[in-house]
């Protein structure tokens, strides 16, 4: 009886131990999935406002003046 307890304790173990070891890896994909697509998102964002900033640039520089001045703004119209 004893060593029937012995081997169901440690047959235990082993399922418990692998069930384990396959959740942290589960986790990791998880995690490191999610750093990617973070990842991923941040730099098209920050390309994206690159591209809007040089598009801007340039149409200011084409207008031959600082199209964004305040005071010069249409914001300030209504004011």
């Amino acid at each position: 009886m004893f060593k029937q307890t012995l081997l169901c304790l440690f047959l235990s173990s082993l399922f418990i131990t692998n069930g384990c070891a396959e959740l942290k890896d589960a986790g990791k994909t998880i995690g490191h999935t999610t750093q990617d697509v973070t990842t991923a998102i941040g730099h098209a964002s920050r390309d994206a406002a690159k591209s809007v900033k040089a598009e801007l640039d340039k149409g200011e520089w084409e207008n031959g003046r600082m199209s964004h001045n305040l005071f010069h703004s249409s914001i300030w119209k209504n004011f």
